[in-house]
């Protein structure tokens, strides 16, 4: 009696928490599972954010999670914490490939290591903050002469943006 063995790896139950909005942190996590009856070695998980479900130069990487390790019938838990770009915004997919290297043999089985979800990430609220209504005097004599000048700032974005500070200069 011949037994054939082989690792066969794949990812599930991928979640995101945190606010899914451009200039936020979140956290993804996944399992690694080997579905396989060989032991796997060296699995190198890479987590994307792609526009696609292909994975190509346009996309942003998030990082990478190596495993030394996983038994046959087995599985590993995945952790990455990612803040998404300030100008991140729409529909993406997050998309995990496991055993990334191919530092493993899976027999029939390599066409799985490829996990998609969808993300809907919003649009960050950000300030855009406009001088009016300056007001100075017509006319200031003197040597040297006192100047007041006045000015309003209005916020003219969709919200207060991630800083809530800042200092206005009078350039003169």
């Amino acid at each position: 009696l011949i037994e054939m063995v082989s690792t066969d790896l794949v990812t599930g139950n991928v979640q995101t928490s945190g606010i899914l909005q451009g200039g936020q942190d979140i956290t993804i996590s996944w399992i690694t599972y080997n579905q396989g009856t060989a032991q796997a070695k060296n699995i190198k998980d890479i987590v994307y954010l792609s526009l696609d479900d292909v994975v190509d130069n346009r996309d942003i990487k998030i990082g990478e999670v190596i495993h030394t390790e996983i038994a046959g019938q087995s599985s590993l838990s995945s952790v990455l914490n990612y803040k998404f770009p300030l100008d991140l915004s729409g529909k993406w997919r997050l998309v995990i490939i496991t055993d990334a290297a191919n530092n493993n043999v899976e027999k029939d089985a390599e066409n799985n290591n490829k996990t998609i979800q969808s993300l809907d990430i919003a649009k960050a609220e950000y300030a855009d903050l406009v001088v009016t209504d300056v007001r100075v005097p017509e006319q200031t004599i003197g040597d040297p002469a006192l100047l007041k000048v006045e000015w309003t700032v209005s916020n003219m974005g969709t919200g207060a943006g991630i800083n809530t500070a800042w200092t206005d200069t009078v350039v003169y």
